[in-house]
Formats: structure tokens, C-alpha cells, sequence
């Protein structure tokens, strides 16, 4: 691999990450503001592990990925400064806080590497325009 491809590899995988990573927030937001699929089911409950909390679901609950992801995208944003804080008390929660960190560090530059994406892209579309209808 020449330089050139490594680059663009590490562009389309920045972007890829930082999609993922809006897709966690957007399920988080989802949850927050209604999450009516998992909290109004009888099938789900919330399991309190002091500090944090997460939502089980019985065997054969359909949704049980949408549950799954729910906990995952948790862990990785909202929990995430308690997992930090975890790991400083108990060092076995190093590898997950670790995880964490870097999957914020990533996906939060990758949002960051969207955003200015399309904001130049709307610049340069904008730009154009005026040029063509006012030379």
C-alpha cells in the first residue's frame, strides 16, 4: 500500500466510524426522549448495577438486538465517565474504560470530519453557484 491509498483508506474509515458513532448517539436520543419499545414492555426491566443501569429482557422478547445495542450504545456514551471513574477504583475495568475512551476519541473525530465534509461540500456548491450567476 502506497501512502496515498493508506490515507484514503484512513479517511473512509474515519467517516465510517464517525457515522457509527452518530447511529449510538441517535439510539441513545431515541431512548431518552421515547423508548416506549423497551420501557413499556413487560417483557424488559431495568437491572440496576450500582452506578449504572441497563435494560434485560426475557427469552424470545423480539426485540432483544434493539436491547442489546440499547446497553452497548449506553455504555459508550452516556456511562462512559463512570467507566472511566470504574477503572481508577478497580483496574479490571481498565481494558473496557480503555475501549471506551478510544471509541469516544474516534467516533467523536469522525463527526467532527463529517460535519466539516459537508459543510465545505455546501461551501463549494454555494461558491460555484454564485460564481456561474455572477462571474
Amino acid at each position: 500500500m502506497n501512502q496515498s491509498t493508506l490515507f484514503k483508506f484512513a479517511r473512509r474509515f474515519m467517516y465510517a466510524v464517525g457515522c457509527g458513532y452518530a447511529l449510538i448517539w441517535s439510539v441513545v436520543i431515541w431512548f431518552i426522549v421515547d423508548g416506549g419499545l423497551i420501557t413499556q414492555n413487560t417483557a424488559c426491566a431495568p437491572v440496576v448495577w450500582p452506578p449504572v443501569a441497563y435494560w434485560a429482557c426475557q427469552e424470545g422478547f423480539v426485540a432483544i438486538f434493539a436491547v442489546t445495542f440499547l446497553n452497548v450504545a449506553l455504555s459508550v456514551t452516556v456511562w462512559s465517565p463512570v467507566i472511566v471513574a470504574m477503572a481508577f477504583y478497580n483496574l479490571t475495568f481498565a481494558p473496557t474504560a480503555m475501549l471506551v475512551v478510544a471509541l469516544n476519541a474516534i467516533g467523536a473525530s469522525g463527526i467532527v470530519a463529517i460535519v466539516w465534509k459537508v459543510i465545505w461540500g455546501g461551501y463549494s456548491i454555494l461558491r460555484r453557484e454564485l460564481v456561474e450567476e455572477f462571474g
